[in-house]
Protein backbone atom coordinates (compact mmCIF):
# COMPACT_ATOMS: atom_id res chain seq x y z
CA UNK A 1 0.00 0.00 0.00
CA UNK A 2 1.37 3.83 -1.10
CA UNK A 3 1.98 6.09 2.04
CA UNK A 4 1.59 9.54 0.44
CA UNK A 5 2.49 12.09 3.02
CA UNK A 6 0.70 15.80 2.90
CA UNK A 7 4.83 16.81 1.81
CA UNK A 8 4.53 14.69 -0.98
CA UNK A 9 0.86 16.06 -2.43
CA UNK A 10 1.21 17.58 -5.51
CA UNK A 11 -0.02 21.52 -5.37
CA UNK A 12 -3.14 20.83 -6.91
CA UNK A 13 -4.26 18.50 -4.24
CA UNK A 14 -3.05 20.03 -1.31
CA UNK A 15 -5.86 21.76 0.84
CA UNK A 16 -6.02 25.74 -0.33
CA UNK A 17 -5.81 27.97 2.83
CA UNK A 18 -7.72 30.72 2.68
CA UNK A 19 -7.79 33.87 4.70
CA UNK A 20 -10.34 34.16 7.75
CA UNK A 21 -11.90 37.15 5.97
CA UNK A 22 -12.95 35.27 2.73
CA UNK A 23 -14.03 32.49 4.23
CA UNK A 24 -16.56 34.73 6.52
CA UNK A 25 -17.34 36.44 3.54
CA UNK A 26 -18.44 33.35 1.90
CA UNK A 27 -20.13 31.69 4.82
CA UNK A 28 -22.08 34.75 5.19
CA UNK A 29 -24.07 34.14 1.86
CA UNK A 30 -25.17 30.11 2.90
CA UNK A 31 -28.34 29.38 3.74
CA UNK A 32 -29.12 28.64 7.96
CA UNK A 33 -29.02 24.85 7.74
CA UNK A 34 -25.52 24.77 6.20
CA UNK A 35 -24.45 27.31 8.39
CA UNK A 36 -25.75 25.05 11.43
CA UNK A 37 -24.06 22.09 9.75
CA UNK A 38 -20.58 23.45 9.49
CA UNK A 39 -20.44 24.42 13.06
CA UNK A 40 -19.03 21.22 13.12
CA UNK A 41 -15.95 21.59 11.15
CA UNK A 42 -13.80 23.36 13.36
CA UNK A 43 -13.52 25.58 16.30
CA UNK A 44 -12.97 28.38 14.26
CA UNK A 45 -16.07 28.14 12.53
CA UNK A 46 -17.76 27.15 15.16
CA UNK A 47 -16.80 30.36 17.12
CA UNK A 48 -17.45 32.47 14.04
CA UNK A 49 -21.00 31.14 13.08
CA UNK A 50 -22.00 30.96 16.72
CA UNK A 51 -20.46 34.96 17.36
CA UNK A 52 -24.07 36.94 17.80
CA UNK A 53 -22.19 39.60 15.33
CA UNK A 54 -22.13 37.23 12.48
CA UNK A 55 -25.94 35.90 13.00
CA UNK A 56 -26.87 40.16 12.60
CA UNK A 57 -24.81 40.85 9.54
CA UNK A 58 -25.92 37.09 8.27
CA UNK A 59 -29.45 38.66 8.64
CA UNK A 60 -29.08 41.81 6.89
CA UNK A 61 -27.85 40.67 3.86
CA UNK A 62 -30.23 37.59 3.54
CA UNK A 63 -33.22 40.29 4.58
CA UNK A 64 -31.89 43.16 1.99
CA UNK A 65 -30.98 40.66 -0.59
CA UNK A 66 -34.51 38.68 -0.10
CA UNK A 67 -31.61 35.67 -0.83
CA UNK A 68 -33.48 33.43 2.09
CA UNK A 69 -37.12 34.04 2.30
CA UNK A 70 -39.62 31.72 3.08
CA UNK A 71 -43.20 31.28 3.69
CA UNK A 72 -45.00 29.67 6.65
CA UNK A 73 -48.25 28.27 6.18
CA UNK A 74 -50.67 26.10 8.42
CA UNK A 75 -53.65 24.67 8.85
CA UNK A 76 -53.09 21.21 10.14
CA UNK A 77 -49.83 21.23 10.09
CA UNK A 78 -46.87 23.72 9.64
CA UNK A 79 -44.87 24.10 6.32
CA UNK A 80 -42.24 26.18 5.12
CA UNK A 81 -41.97 27.20 1.02
CA UNK A 82 -38.92 28.06 -0.54
CA UNK A 83 -40.50 30.79 -2.16
CA UNK A 84 -37.40 31.27 -4.35
CA UNK A 85 -37.54 27.83 -6.41
CA UNK A 86 -40.65 27.34 -8.48
CA UNK A 87 -43.79 26.67 -6.11
CA UNK A 88 -44.29 23.35 -8.01
CA UNK A 89 -40.87 21.85 -6.61
CA UNK A 90 -41.80 19.52 -4.25
CA UNK A 91 -38.40 20.53 -2.71
CA UNK A 92 -39.33 23.43 -1.48
CA UNK A 93 -41.43 22.33 0.56
CA UNK A 94 -40.42 21.56 4.32
CA UNK A 95 -43.16 20.05 6.52
CA UNK A 96 -42.16 20.94 10.03
CA UNK A 97 -43.17 18.79 13.65
CA UNK A 98 -46.45 21.11 14.01
CA UNK A 99 -46.14 20.07 18.09
CA UNK A 100 -46.74 21.89 20.41
CA UNK A 101 -48.33 24.26 18.16
CA UNK A 102 -50.88 22.57 16.41
CA UNK A 103 -53.83 20.00 17.97
CA UNK A 104 -56.21 17.32 16.25
CA UNK A 105 -58.94 19.42 13.92
CA UNK A 106 -57.54 22.74 15.73
CA UNK A 107 -55.85 25.81 14.55
CA UNK A 108 -52.99 28.11 14.62
CA UNK A 109 -53.00 31.60 13.77
CA UNK A 110 -49.82 32.42 12.21
CA UNK A 111 -49.94 36.16 12.84
CA UNK A 112 -46.39 38.31 11.99
CA UNK A 113 -42.30 37.01 11.90
CA UNK A 114 -39.56 39.13 13.35
CA UNK A 115 -35.67 38.74 12.55
CA UNK A 116 -36.80 34.77 11.35
CA UNK A 117 -38.88 34.40 14.42
CA UNK A 118 -42.81 33.96 14.24
CA UNK A 119 -45.70 34.58 16.33
CA UNK A 120 -47.67 31.20 16.48
CA UNK A 121 -51.51 31.60 18.43
CA UNK A 122 -53.35 28.36 18.87
CA UNK A 123 -57.39 29.07 19.12
CA UNK A 124 -58.83 28.86 21.87
CA UNK A 125 -55.67 28.48 24.24
CA UNK A 126 -54.39 31.21 27.10
CA UNK A 127 -51.16 30.93 25.22
CA UNK A 128 -48.74 31.94 22.31
CA UNK A 129 -45.52 30.64 20.88
CA UNK A 130 -42.28 32.32 19.41
CA UNK A 131 -40.81 30.15 16.94
CA UNK A 132 -37.68 30.42 14.81
CA UNK A 133 -38.73 27.80 12.18
CA UNK A 134 -35.19 27.49 10.61
CA UNK A 135 -33.90 26.19 14.18
CA UNK A 136 -37.03 25.45 16.03
CA UNK A 137 -35.71 22.73 18.79
CA UNK A 138 -33.19 25.60 19.88
CA UNK A 139 -35.37 28.82 19.31
CA UNK A 140 -39.08 28.48 20.80
CA UNK A 141 -40.79 30.41 23.56
CA UNK A 142 -44.36 29.92 24.97
CA UNK A 143 -45.71 32.88 26.45
CA UNK A 144 -48.87 32.75 28.98
CA UNK A 145 -51.93 34.54 28.33
CA UNK A 146 -53.71 34.49 31.12
CA UNK A 147 -53.96 37.45 32.52
CA UNK A 148 -55.66 38.55 29.30
CA UNK A 149 -58.30 34.94 29.33
CA UNK A 150 -61.40 36.92 29.82
CA UNK A 151 -60.33 39.57 26.72
CA UNK A 152 -60.82 39.52 23.77
CA UNK A 153 -57.93 39.85 21.25
CA UNK A 154 -57.98 42.38 18.72
CA UNK A 155 -54.95 42.78 17.53
CA UNK A 156 -51.19 41.22 17.31
CA UNK A 157 -47.94 42.71 17.28
CA UNK A 158 -44.32 41.64 17.33
CA UNK A 159 -41.07 43.34 16.69
CA UNK A 160 -37.46 43.70 17.59
CA UNK A 161 -36.73 46.63 19.89
CA UNK A 162 -32.91 47.61 18.79
CA UNK A 163 -32.15 50.24 21.95
CA UNK A 164 -33.20 47.46 24.69
CA UNK A 165 -31.98 44.45 22.24
CA UNK A 166 -35.02 43.04 23.03
CA UNK A 167 -38.22 41.36 21.31
CA UNK A 168 -41.63 42.85 22.00
CA UNK A 169 -45.51 41.25 21.74
CA UNK A 170 -47.50 43.87 21.92
CA UNK A 171 -51.47 42.25 22.40
CA UNK A 172 -54.36 44.71 21.96
CA UNK A 173 -57.39 43.49 23.68
CA UNK A 174 -60.76 44.44 24.21
CA UNK A 175 -62.16 44.52 27.52
CA UNK A 176 -65.30 42.76 27.39
CA UNK A 177 -66.79 42.96 31.06
CA UNK A 178 -67.46 46.72 30.52
CA UNK A 179 -71.31 46.68 28.72
CA UNK A 180 -71.31 50.84 28.93
CA UNK A 181 -70.68 51.20 24.78
CA UNK A 182 -73.02 50.76 22.18
CA UNK A 183 -72.93 46.90 21.44
CA UNK A 184 -70.14 45.40 19.75
CA UNK A 185 -67.92 48.44 21.02
CA UNK A 186 -65.33 47.65 23.71
CA UNK A 187 -62.28 49.58 25.44
CA UNK A 188 -59.51 48.67 24.47
CA UNK A 189 -55.92 47.83 26.65
CA UNK A 190 -52.09 47.24 25.57
CA UNK A 191 -50.16 44.62 26.81
CA UNK A 192 -46.68 44.33 25.91
CA UNK A 193 -44.53 41.16 26.48
CA UNK A 194 -41.17 41.57 26.66
CA UNK A 195 -38.71 38.60 25.94
CA UNK A 196 -35.30 40.23 28.29
CA UNK A 197 -37.55 40.22 31.55
CA UNK A 198 -40.15 37.60 30.24
CA UNK A 199 -42.55 39.70 31.70
CA UNK A 200 -45.58 41.32 30.42
CA UNK A 201 -46.72 45.42 31.55
CA UNK A 202 -49.70 47.16 30.81
CA UNK A 203 -49.14 50.53 29.25
CA UNK A 204 -51.30 52.65 31.23
CA UNK A 205 -49.76 55.93 29.86
CA UNK A 206 -52.13 55.37 26.25
CA UNK A 207 -56.03 57.04 26.45
CA UNK A 208 -59.05 55.20 26.68
CA UNK A 209 -59.90 54.14 23.49
CA UNK A 210 -62.94 52.66 22.43
CA UNK A 211 -63.17 50.30 18.86
CA UNK A 212 -65.50 47.94 17.47
CA UNK A 213 -64.28 44.23 18.14
CA UNK A 214 -63.02 42.93 15.49
CA UNK A 215 -64.37 39.40 13.66
CA UNK A 216 -60.52 38.18 13.03
CA UNK A 217 -57.35 39.90 15.28
CA UNK A 218 -55.67 42.56 13.31
CA UNK A 219 -51.81 41.34 12.45
CA UNK A 220 -49.68 44.50 12.71
CA UNK A 221 -46.69 45.62 10.35
CA UNK A 222 -43.35 46.91 11.56
CA UNK A 223 -42.00 49.70 9.62
CA UNK A 224 -40.09 52.76 10.66
CA UNK A 225 -39.82 51.45 13.97
CA UNK A 226 -43.54 51.37 14.68
CA UNK A 227 -46.09 48.90 14.85
CA UNK A 228 -49.19 49.34 12.33
CA UNK A 229 -52.82 48.52 12.57
CA UNK A 230 -55.63 49.13 9.07
CA UNK A 231 -58.21 50.39 11.59
CA UNK A 232 -61.90 50.94 10.10
CA UNK A 233 -63.35 53.82 12.64
CA UNK A 234 -67.23 53.16 12.76
CA UNK A 235 -69.83 55.55 13.98
CA UNK A 236 -73.11 53.70 14.56
CA UNK A 237 -73.17 51.57 11.89
CA UNK A 238 -71.65 53.40 9.51
CA UNK A 239 -68.14 53.04 8.38
CA UNK A 240 -67.13 56.55 8.56
CA UNK A 241 -63.53 56.18 7.19
CA UNK A 242 -60.17 53.77 7.64
CA UNK A 243 -56.66 54.95 9.36
CA UNK A 244 -53.33 53.18 10.04
CA UNK A 245 -52.47 53.37 13.57
CA UNK A 246 -48.92 53.25 14.50
CA UNK A 247 -47.52 52.44 17.87
CA UNK A 248 -44.07 53.19 18.41
CA UNK A 249 -41.49 50.59 19.50
CA UNK A 250 -39.10 52.63 21.57
CA UNK A 251 -41.42 55.22 23.46
CA UNK A 252 -43.80 52.64 23.73
CA UNK A 253 -46.55 55.16 22.73
CA UNK A 254 -49.10 55.58 19.65
CA UNK A 255 -47.81 58.21 17.04
CA UNK A 256 -50.80 59.48 14.60
CA UNK A 257 -52.65 57.99 12.56
CA UNK A 258 -51.62 57.88 8.43
CA UNK A 259 -54.19 58.00 6.00
CA UNK A 260 -55.08 55.42 3.30
CA UNK A 261 -55.46 56.74 -0.56
CA UNK A 262 -58.25 58.92 -1.35
CA UNK A 263 -59.41 56.55 -4.10
CA UNK A 264 -59.97 53.44 -1.43
CA UNK A 265 -63.67 53.05 -0.73
CA UNK A 266 -63.60 52.58 3.07
CA UNK A 267 -67.63 51.61 3.04
CA UNK A 268 -67.19 48.77 0.10
CA UNK A 269 -63.46 47.77 -0.82
CA UNK A 270 -61.75 45.36 1.51
CA UNK A 271 -58.13 46.27 2.38
CA UNK A 272 -55.27 44.43 3.89
CA UNK A 273 -52.41 46.14 5.69
CA UNK A 274 -48.37 45.05 5.31
CA UNK A 275 -45.36 45.87 4.82
CA UNK A 276 -43.22 44.81 1.57
CA UNK A 277 -39.75 45.43 1.70
CA UNK A 278 -40.12 47.93 4.85
CA UNK A 279 -42.49 49.73 3.13
CA UNK A 280 -46.11 49.81 4.15
CA UNK A 281 -48.54 48.20 1.40
CA UNK A 282 -52.05 48.04 1.04
CA UNK A 283 -54.10 45.50 -0.95
CA UNK A 284 -57.24 47.09 -2.25
CA UNK A 285 -60.25 44.22 -3.55
CA UNK A 286 -63.15 46.27 -5.23
CA UNK A 287 -66.01 45.09 -7.19
CA UNK A 288 -63.28 43.94 -10.43
CA UNK A 289 -60.29 44.68 -9.63
CA UNK A 290 -57.26 44.20 -7.21
CA UNK A 291 -55.01 46.84 -6.58
CA UNK A 292 -51.79 46.84 -4.33
CA UNK A 293 -50.37 50.35 -3.33
CA UNK A 294 -46.84 50.62 -1.55
CA UNK A 295 -45.92 54.03 0.45
CA UNK A 296 -42.67 55.14 -0.89
CA UNK A 297 -42.14 57.99 1.14
CA UNK A 298 -42.82 56.92 4.74
CA UNK A 299 -46.08 59.20 6.52
CA UNK A 300 -46.76 60.86 2.89
CA UNK A 301 -50.03 59.85 1.85
CA UNK A 302 -49.37 61.63 -1.51
CA UNK A 303 -46.66 58.79 -2.04
CA UNK A 304 -48.86 56.06 -1.85
CA UNK A 305 -48.28 54.73 -5.71
CA UNK A 306 -50.32 51.79 -7.20
CA UNK A 307 -47.88 48.76 -7.81
CA UNK A 308 -49.57 46.18 -9.15
CA UNK A 309 -53.45 46.65 -10.60
CA UNK A 310 -55.02 43.12 -12.02
CA UNK A 311 -58.95 42.42 -13.16
CA UNK A 312 -60.19 39.64 -10.94
CA UNK A 313 -61.66 37.79 -13.61
CA UNK A 314 -58.39 37.66 -15.55
CA UNK A 315 -56.83 35.27 -13.10
CA UNK A 316 -57.38 32.13 -11.85
CA UNK A 317 -60.76 31.25 -10.15
CA UNK A 318 -58.63 30.79 -6.87
CA UNK A 319 -57.32 33.53 -6.94
CA UNK A 320 -60.14 36.16 -7.90
CA UNK A 321 -61.30 36.85 -4.08
CA UNK A 322 -58.52 38.38 -2.09
CA UNK A 323 -54.65 38.21 -2.47
CA UNK A 324 -52.50 38.98 0.38
CA UNK A 325 -48.47 40.36 -0.28
CA UNK A 326 -46.18 38.65 1.43
CA UNK A 327 -42.82 39.34 0.16
CA UNK A 328 -40.33 39.74 -2.43
CA UNK A 329 -38.10 36.32 -4.79
CA UNK A 330 -34.22 37.16 -4.74
CA UNK A 331 -35.55 38.26 -8.19
CA UNK A 332 -37.84 41.27 -7.46
CA UNK A 333 -40.88 38.84 -8.04
CA UNK A 334 -44.13 39.56 -5.55
CA UNK A 335 -45.00 36.41 -3.66
CA UNK A 336 -48.61 36.50 -2.30
CA UNK A 337 -51.33 34.15 -0.33
CA UNK A 338 -54.55 33.71 -1.72
CA UNK A 339 -57.84 32.08 -0.89
CA UNK A 340 -57.94 28.24 0.18
CA UNK A 341 -54.51 27.87 1.11
CA UNK A 342 -52.48 28.69 -2.04
CA UNK A 343 -49.24 30.85 -3.27
CA UNK A 344 -49.04 32.38 -6.54
CA UNK A 345 -45.98 34.52 -7.66
CA UNK A 346 -46.48 37.98 -9.67
CA UNK A 347 -43.95 39.35 -12.40
CA UNK A 348 -42.94 43.11 -11.91
CA UNK A 349 -45.63 43.96 -14.27
CA UNK A 350 -48.56 42.56 -12.72
CA UNK A 351 -48.65 38.92 -14.83
CA UNK A 352 -49.42 35.79 -13.04
CA UNK A 353 -46.79 33.52 -13.29
CA UNK A 354 -47.87 30.74 -11.17
CA UNK A 355 -49.28 29.48 -8.55
CA UNK A 356 -50.12 26.43 -6.37
CA UNK A 357 -52.99 25.53 -3.76
CA UNK A 358 -51.14 23.79 -0.49
CA UNK A 359 -54.23 22.47 0.79
CA UNK A 360 -57.63 21.36 -0.08
CA UNK A 361 -60.37 24.30 0.22
CA UNK A 362 -63.03 22.64 2.17
CA UNK A 363 -60.30 21.93 5.19
CA UNK A 364 -59.50 25.47 4.38
CA UNK A 365 -62.82 26.25 5.73
CA UNK A 366 -62.85 23.98 8.72
CA UNK A 367 -60.28 24.74 9.97
CA UNK A 368 -59.95 28.68 9.63
CA UNK A 369 -59.36 30.75 12.49
CA UNK A 370 -62.49 32.47 12.42
CA UNK A 371 -65.75 31.03 10.74
CA UNK A 372 -65.14 34.45 8.18
CA UNK A 373 -61.67 34.23 7.23
CA UNK A 374 -61.04 32.48 4.40
CA UNK A 375 -57.30 32.23 4.64
CA UNK A 376 -55.29 29.55 5.57
CA UNK A 377 -52.60 31.22 8.01
CA UNK A 378 -49.59 32.45 6.47
CA UNK A 379 -46.23 34.97 6.87
CA UNK A 380 -43.47 35.67 5.35
CA UNK A 381 -40.34 35.08 7.46
CA UNK A 382 -36.35 35.21 6.36
CA UNK A 383 -34.03 32.89 8.00
CA UNK A 384 -31.61 33.58 10.83
CA UNK A 385 -29.82 32.16 13.32
CA UNK A 386 -31.15 34.06 15.88
CA UNK A 387 -32.09 32.54 19.60
CA UNK A 388 -34.15 33.29 22.42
Amino acid sequence: MCDRSADSLSPAMKTPHLPEEIIKEILLYLPVKSLLRFKSVSKSWLSLISDPSFANLHFQLSSQQNTHNRVLLTIGSLQSIDINLPLHDDSAVQDLDPRPFLKPHGATMITCSCRGFVLLAPKDEDKIFLLNPTTPKQSCKEISLQHLRFNMIAAYGFCYDESTDDYLVVLVSCITAVHQFPHGYFPIVFDVFSVRTNSWLRLTHIPLLVIEAPAVPIVGSVSNGAIHWLIWPRRGAQIVGAGIVTFDIRTRTLRRCIDIPNSINSKRDHCDLRVLDGRLSLTQVKSNKIKIWVMKEYGVVSSWTKFISVYRESIWDDLKYIIKPLCFTKDGELIAASSHGGLSRWAKNGRLLEHRRYFNPEESYSCSYHSCSCWVSSTAYCESLFSM
